[in-house]
């Protein structure tokens, strides 16, 4: 038996053995928790998702509020990872051992030159000329435009003038001397320059209209200069009035305190006025923030005459007497019959600029894309458009399960692959009255197209044959058609030409073939009529850069022959009403896409910046 003396050792150890495991089973917990804490803060740190919202709450105020909304989810930059744990140890995924992670209207001195698409709405080129004078603008490879003027003297022709136009202080004009062109006044003493300038301080692209004094030409000036938000695009005169058309583009992280930075602007610079919410046109499904932004600008005071700017990327529009026509392509996704079917589609934008302001008309969309401008026509409040149609099935159906892709039709779908179709939209009420739909081979897409009134050629290709269609649409609601069938080579110009004819330029058999052709509409065909071609050569696919003189029967462009000791020259061909004849072969030093011709007084004038020749015919 223990001592009391034992029993209470005993009693006093048991105790200190249990404080002890309550101390033990206290600093586990304490532990356990300060891990459980550390883990899920580590989890808060790695997995929750990154978060780049930011507050607009102060612009609550500003009339731009539901446009800054948009333009803030289409500029807010996308995260690469969706949290910290992607963004720090995703090359974990990548790594291999040893190896690094990854990483004006015409007037009596003014001398048309330049094939315009519509008569009376001039475009701007290269050069333009008086009864005297040829002026050229020449990129020579630095900072400024050289303007040059050349005196109609026949084969004694010598350079007159050449006039340096820079960029204004703060901005810059190298990179983009490639898209600028000019204009001259109808009484031949204003050349207008329309240039992309990048302002350095703001890193931001405009659109530059400098006015240059041409009446004296040993005292050329310039005397006025305006600017438009974005790249230049395209332009036109008309009515005594400049329409431009520019892509303004808003980048990541915009500041919206700086108007500059997400509304499009135009005016004097330092006196820049942002375009009004009102002209501003968009949608919920706007996919970039993207503006085609059209101004109407005075021509003579360089004022604005109002503005539209549509949240949509569009391409080279078409211009007519009355409309300035804008086209946005979209891919659209449908299912039918348990088949998904993606199909790329048009959507057709009109602005009128017939009275003094401008008027956003209305839009039709449409299946299939346009190439250009060319592709699209106005005629008796009928708008006209040849596109490629593009249709493909890649979904499964409900009962068989396989993917159905690349057929002409589906048991129960609509026609799929690649074609071209014509369709022709009622300006009134901007609806589709009548299509020619599918027409061309399957596998075929427009590579050129011109209207002529009531009729529209298009020329379709799959590599390098193609047929030329005469699309008779006297009826909308009727459309017929004729063609040549296959034929070789593929033409990027067409364009009605003399003696009742067809002209195309373009490919031959061979990607490097020049093929020079004209067509003869027939009562059940298109026929071929005459043909040049030229092999080993590369040419310019501009149509602007082609010199097509029908009153003359003159055909002519700059080539680059591969392999010649001489490789640029021009060509010049007239068709004698049989034949196209080699009327002109002459070494032109110089960039086939800058070559340009004129013709006056029985003397052909060729130009290239870099070089000049004149030659009586």
């Amino acid at each position: 038996m223990k001592s009391y003396e034992e029993r209470t050792k005993l009693i006093a150890q048991k105790a200190e053995e249990k404080r002890l495991a309550r101390n033990r089973r206290c600093k586990a917990l304490s532990v356990t928790a300060l891990c459980m804490g550390l883990v899920l803060a580590l989890n808060l740190v790695l997995f929750l998702p990154i978060d780049n919202s930011r507050d607009l709450t102060a612009y609550r105020g500003s009339e731009y509020y539901p446009l800054i909304q948009k333009l803030d989810a289409l500029t807010r930059p996308k995260n690469s990872y969706k949290n910290n744990f992607e963004k720090w140890f995703s090359w974990l995924g990548n790594a291999k051992f040893g190896a690094a992670p990854p990483v004006v209207d015409e007037g009596k001195d003014y001398q048309e030159v330049t094939n315009n698409q519509v008569a009376g709405v001039v475009e701007g080129d290269l050069f333009k000329r008086t009864d005297e004078y040829i002026y050229y603008l020449h990129d020579d490879g630095n900072e400024a435009y050289q303007l040059q003027l050349y005196p109609l003297n026949g084969e004694n022709t010598e350079r007159a003038a050449s006039f340096s136009i820079a960029a204004e202080k703060g901005f810059t004009f190298a990179g983009y001397r490639d898209r600028a062109e000019i204009y001259l006044s109808a009484d031949g003493e204003t050349v207008t320059l329309f240039t992309p300038a990048y302002h350095k301080g703001s890193k931001t692209l405009y659109t530059s209209m400098i006015a240059v004094d041409v009446s004296d030409p040993s005292a050329i000036r310039v005397t006025g200069r305006f600017y438009v938000s974005g790249n230049y695009i395209s332009s036109r005169a008309a009515g005594g009035d400049y329409l431009l058309i520019t892509d303004f583009n808003v980048r990541s992280n915009v500041d919206f305190s700086k108007e500059e930075e997400y509304l499009p602007q135009t005016g004097a610079w330092k006196d820049l006025d942002s375009i009004p919410l009102s002209k501003i046109v968009y949608d919920e499904d706007a996919a970039s923030a993207r503006y085609t932004v059209v101004t109407r600008i005075g021509a003579e005071d360089f004022q604005t005459k109002g503005s539209y700017a549509f949240l949509a990327y569009a391409k080279e529009p078409y211009v007519s007497r009355e409309n300035v026509f804008l086209t946005s392509e979209k891919s659209a996704i449908f299912d039918l019959n348990g088949i998904s079917y993606s199909e790329r589609r048009t959507t057709i934008s009109c602005i009128s600029y017939a009275e003094e302001e401008l008027k956003f008309v209305d839009d039709v969309e449409i299946a299939g894309t346009v190439l250009n401008r060319y592709c699209l026509d106005e005629h008796d409040g009928i708008l006209r458009a040849a596109v490629t149609v593009e249709r493909f099935s890649y979904g499964y159906t409900a009962n068989r399960g396989n993917a159905v892709t690349d057929v002409l039709e589906t048991p129960n779908g609509p026609q799929t692959g690649l074609s071209a179709s014509l369709y022709c939209v009622d300006l009134s009420t901007f609806t589709v009255i009548g299509a020619l739909e599918w027409f061309a081979p399957l596998g075929e897409q427009v590579r050129s197209a011109r209207f002529d009134e009531k009729t529209a050629y298009v020329c379709t290709a799959i590599q390098l044959t193609d047929p030329v269609f005469a699309i008779d649409l006297s009826d909308p609601k009727d459309i017929t058609y004729k063609d040549t069938g296959t034929i070789p080579g593929y033409s990027v110009t067409l364009m009605p030409f003399a003696d009742g004819t067809l002209l195309g330029i373009g490919y031959g058999d061979l990607s490097n073939t020049l093929k020079i052709e004209l067509y003869r509409e027939t009562e059940n065909s298109v026929e071929s009529a005459a043909e040049y071609t030229l092999r080993n050569v590369s040419f310019s696919e501009q149509f602007k850069a082609h010199f097509i003189d029908r009153e003359n029967n003159l055909i002519g462009l700059g080539v680059y022959e591969h392999a010649s000791k001489d490789p640029s020259y021009y060509v010049l061909l007239r068709y004698d009403g049989y034949d196209l004849i080699e009327a002109l072969k002459v070494p032109l030093y110089g960039n086939y896409d800058r070559m340009r011709a004129a013709y006056a007084n029985g003397c052909i004038y060729l130009l290239s910046g870099e070089d000049f020749h004149a030659e009586t015919l």
